[in-house]
C-alpha cells in the first residue's frame, strides 16, 4: 500500500520529538549495548581487551533474554555466554520458582545445585586467570557456549 508523505503542522511537535531523541541518546551511557563493543571488539585507545565470561538465566524477569541478547551481539560475546535453560530445569523440577534472576545465589529460591554450580564456575574462571571457562553441571541444564539462535523471546515459565 503507498501512502502519502505526513506533514507535521502540529506547533511543537518537532521539539518534543527532538528532545525524547536527545534523552534517548543521553540513557545510552547507561546501557550494556552502547559498551559492549568495548569490553573486545573494539577496546577504546590505551584499553586492553576484557577477559569476560557472561552468564544467562533463559525466561530471567528482571533483565528480559532480548536486553541481554543485544548486548551479546553488539559484543560479540557469544562464545563467552552461558546460558542456564530454566524452561528444561523447571520442567524437571517444577518447584523451581518461575523467575530464574537469583539462580547464581538463589539457594533459599531452591537453586543449591545450579547455584554452586555456576559459582563454581565463576571461581574457576577467576583463579584461570580467566583462561579456563568450564561447564557447570547438571550439563544439561546449560549451553556454554549459547547455542544460536540466540533467545529472542521472553521465554517466562507460567
Amino acid at each position: 500500500m503507498v501512502r502519502s508523505p505526513v506533514v507535521n503542522d502540529v506547533p511543537g511537535a518537532i521539539a518534543i520529538q527532538h528532545y525524547f531523541e536527545h534523552a534517548e541518546w543521553a540513557m545510552q551511557s547507561a546501557d550494556a549495548v552502547a559498551w559492549s563493543p568495548y569490553l573486545r571488539k573494539a577496546p577504546l585507545a590505551g584499553m586492553a581487551v576484557k577477559p569476560l565470561i557472561l552468564q544467562l538465566a533463559r525466561g530471567d524477569q528482571v533483565v528480559p533474554n532480548p536486553a541481554t541478547t543485544a548486548m551479546i551481539r553488539a559484543g560479540d560475546l557469544a562464545d563467552l555466554t552461558m546460558l542456564y535453560r530454566h524452561d528444561l530445569a523447571s520442567a524437571e523440577r517444577p518447584t523451581l520458582p518461575k523467575n530464574p534472576h537469583g539462580f547464581m545465589f538463589g539457594a533459599a529460591l531452591g537453586f543449591v545445585e545450579i547455584g554452586l554450580s555456576v559459582q563454581r564456575q565463576i571461581a574457576t574462571f577467576f583463579a584461570s586467570d580467566a583462561n579456563l571457562i568450564t561447564h557447570p553441571e547438571p550439563a544439561r541444564f546449560f549451553e556454554l557456549p549459547i547455542g544460536s539462535p540466540l533467545p529472542e523471546d521472553l521465554g517466562y515459565i507460567r
